[in-house]
């Protein structure tokens, strides 16, 4: 079918829930998509949204736009194909209810054909997230994701309809199994054609044929085998993609045309080798993640989207989790493009809730459609390795059905898709984590992570849950990774989430342990919502889970919500061997001595920099995080001494030192001899802003995006760490400015304003081009610093 984006031109407004005839004599905004109505809006301690979703309004969002049925249109089938609407979505056509859809990470398709009249007509969408709280992190709310009108004739593909796979792989001969759907619309019996076309750049590489006879309104599937001589292969370092071209003919005239792409490769699990892609055995170096963008919020666009791949294959990730619900399909595109290996989620809940008006009270309804969702929309992706159909499922115990719901789930999975495994992902038991509260523990998943073979109650009362699953994922239950080889020997594990600040132990399990495919920390990139769970408290218990109010983010991962790196993020550059040269981690000189607390899902407060003017003679300590045998630390030129590093301290090197402003040097050695060093220097006093934009050519059409980082330097152009100011920007020509943000995660500043205060000297503009040709102009200031301006081109 001819597939057209279909997000321009709508209009908007947020004024409560009301009857049609109502809500047409209102105001209306204009609006393109996509569009979070909730990330402007100011945020309260009162709100019933709480702190697992940020403290944020919740509201009814109506949209309305006219689809014009042409004579062109006459005869053609005609759908719209939403990728995502967040809150409970009712689709009006000209006042006529005709589709509802509850889950909001789940796309959904309606069909038009013959609800249209001729002329204009109306489609209004009621979006309504009014009842809080219905999530544990941030959500959004309203259009979020792209729609799309797809228009074909009587005999047709839908949307999902076209899968292929690649049941045979070698460098020498590959094979393809390649399938569509055909619908038939006719008030006859007919005879199609499916002729599959794989092409690799432009060149066509390969071609199969297969018939089928469809009666009346019948939907029936051609399939055929293809092979391929001497396939380029896809894998995380070289992500090769081919073109499959389906053209459907009827009468010899072709009648429809679909296209995806696909890679052709292998996968396969085992508990004596992990994971294997294309024959070779590796482990997954993967993040958790989830899908907002931060200053953007929910708001999917296709560049916003690619930059969280990009970061993460940056950061030397291999494989993503996407957390707790499927992501858009711009975000499998770039990985697909990048070559990140992708866990696919359904769902958080089944039907037992873990917020009063979460997906639960939808499930047992809904279940089927949104799983199928799921997997028909992301079948062709190559990145995507592994179905998840739950994570941490209070049923995992067997409550309320849970182990027979969990057969059931996975039985479906299979029988839309036989190539890949379906997993489970599980924590630890309620009830036991009651007992580890109460006697002090305050990590909460940690319960089940001990193992007593005597009474082994975790293993017992999860093992008929988990027993159909190709995959188990374990959260924060690495200790029992040796132990489950030999008690489940079958069992293939994924460390789904795991702490940040025992990466180090995380990873030396997962490569001991051949029954484990790899690890995955919580988090790769930190989020909105679930505020505070990885928060720092000074001289006091760090307490659990949820802070209060004004707290905006989760505080964990090993970027913040910018994608700027933290201290974490270099400290794995350096156990993944993708960093050679030392980190320096500096304490704050004023928490020196003073009792840190954090939650399992932070990590240590210390600092890249050595600019602390008020603190001059203060004692205060230093980590070098190296993997080396030793590191030395010199401060002004006078050596602090050599102390061991590497494997022997868990890469972490510790010295006490006395604060005095100048150069500070972090020197590694192997065998006595220097392979890499760090230095730090104090900064000069600010004195002008400096931006740095991530592309200077952006795309002229609506939507496409530049990210622009601000920070504040001294004459040396040296990042002035403490910096604080507020900085202004003004933006004119073909692009506005669409959201600022910082790292700070305690914050009542709104994304959407033209400033922003500095957090550890930086600041993220993001900024969106308006659909013309031209220059986009940027301009930085604030008071007594010298402002900073910068170009982007659109075309």
């Amino acid at each position: 079918m001819n597939k057209q984006l279909f997000d321009s031109g709508w209009e908007y407004h947020e004024y409560g829930f009301m009857p049609l005839e109502m809500a047409a004599l209102v105001p209306w905004q204009l609006v393109n998509l996509p569009h979070d109505a909730c990330i402007a809006k100011p945020r309260n301690a009162n709100n019933p949204s709480g702190s697992g979703e940020g403290f944020v309004s919740g509201g009814v969002v109506y949209y309305k736009k006219t689809i014009s049925f042409t004579d062109e249109l006459v005869g053609k089938h005609i759908l719209l194909e939403f990728e995502g609407v967040c809150g409970i979505a009712e689709v009006i056509l000209n006042k006529d209810l005709i589709a509802t859809h509850h889950y909001a990470y789940t796309g959904f398709i309606v069909d038009l054909t013959t609800k249209l009249q001729p002329g204009e007509n109306t489609i209004i969408i009621i979006v309504n997230d009014s009842a809080k709280p219905s999530a544990r992190w941030y959500q959004g709310t309203g259009m979020y994701r792209h729609v799309w009108l797809h228009t074909g004739e009587k005999v047709h593909v839908k949307p999902w309809d076209l899968q292929v796979s690649t049941p045979e792989v070698s460098a020498e001969l590959a094979i393809v199994d390649a399938s569509v759907k055909i619908t038939n619309a006719e008030d006859r019996d007919v005879e199609a054609t499916a002729v599959f076309k794989l092409y690799y750049g432009s060149d066509q590489v390969a071609e199969g044929t297969a018939k089928v006879t469809l009666a009346q309104s019948e939907e029936k599937t051609a399939d055929t085998l293809i092979p391929v001589d001497h396939p380029k292969l896809w894998s995380t370092d070289v992500p090769n993609l081919y073109k499959m071209i389906c053209e459907v003919s009827v009468g010899g005239e072709v009648v429809d045309t679909m296209q995806s792409n696909m890679g052709i490769r292998s996968i396969s699990f085992d508990p004596k080798n992990g994971f294997s892609l294309n024959g070779v055995s590796m482990k997954l170096k993967g993040g958790s993640v989830h899908h907002d963008h931060g200053p953007l919020g929910a708001a999917s666009y296709d560049r916003a989207e690619e930059r969280k791949a990009e970061l993460l294959k940056a950061s030397g990730f291999n494989a993503v989790r996407l957390a707790h619900n499927p992501f858009s399909p711009a975000f499998l595109d770039a990985c697909d493009r990048l070559g990140l290996l992708v866990i696919d989620e359904a769902f958080d809940v089944w039907r037992v809730g873990m917020s009063a008006n979460d997906y639960h009270l939808w499930f047992e309804k809904d279940w089927q459609e949104d799983l199928g969702s799921m997997i028909l929309r992301d079948y062709n992706h190559p990145s995507v390795i592994m179905w998840c159909v739950g994570n941490e499922i209070m049923e995992r115990d067997g409550q309320s059905e849970g182990y027979d719901w969990a057969k059931k789930l996975i039985q479906y999975a299979r029988e839309l898709d036989s190539t890949r495994p379906v997993s489970l992902a599980v924590c630890g038991l309620m009830e036991d984590v009651a007992i580890n509260m109460a006697m002090g523990n305050l990590g909460a998943n940690l319960a089940g992570n001990g193992v007593d073979p005597d009474n082994d109650s975790w293993g017992d009362r999860t093992e008929e849950f988990l027993e159909d699953a190709d995959v188990v994922g374990y959260n924060y239950l690495n200790s029992r990774y040796e132990y489950d080889a030999i008690r489940f020997p079958n069992r293939i594990i994924v460390g789904t989430e795991s702490y940040p600040h025992t990466q180090y132990d995380n990873w030396i399990s997962t490569m001991n342990n051949p029954n484990v495919a790899g690890d995955f920390v919580w988090t790769a990139i930190d989020y909105l919502g679930e505020v505070g769970i990885g928060r720092v408290e000074i001289d006091k218990e760090a307490g659990f889970l949820g802070a209060s109010y004004p707290w905006f983010y989760a505080n964990v991962g090993d970027m913040d919500v910018c994608g700027f790196k933290r201290p974490q993020s270099y400290f794995r550059d350096i156990m993944w061997g993708n960093r050679n040269k030392p980190y320096i981690g500096v304490l704050p000189p004023e928490l020196y001595g003073k009792q840190i607390n954090h939650l399992p899902w932070g990590w240590e407060s210390v600092e890249n920099h050595w600019s602390y003017p008020e603190y001059e003679g203060k004692p205060t300590s230093v980590n070098v995080y190296s993997d080396a045998d030793e590191v030395e630390l010199v401060i002004n030129g006078i050596s602090q001494g050599r102390k061991p590093a590497g494997a022997a301290v868990k890469l972490k090197t510790s010295f006490d030192v006395i604060y005095s402003g100048g150069i500070i040097e972090a020197i590694a050695y192997i065998d006595g001899v220097e392979s890499g060093r760090e230095t730090l220097k104090t900064t000069g006093a600010p004195v002008a802003v400096r931006l740095t934009v991530d592309r200077e050519n952006i795309k002229a059409e609506y939507g496409d995006l530049a990210y622009i980082t601000a920070e504040v330097v001294d004459g040396n152009g040296d990042l002035v760490s403490y910096a604080e100011n507020d900085i202004y920007f003004n933006v004119s020509g073909t692009g506005d400015l669409i959201a600022l943000g910082s790292g700070n995660p305690v914050t009542e500043e709104s994304f959407t304003a033209n400033h922003r205060q500095l957090f550890k000297g930086k600041v993220l503009a993001v900024i969106r081009s308006n659909g013309c040709a031209g220059e986009i102009s940027v301009e930085a200031t604030t008071d007594g610093l010298t402002a900073a301006r910068c170009f982007i081109h659109t075309i």
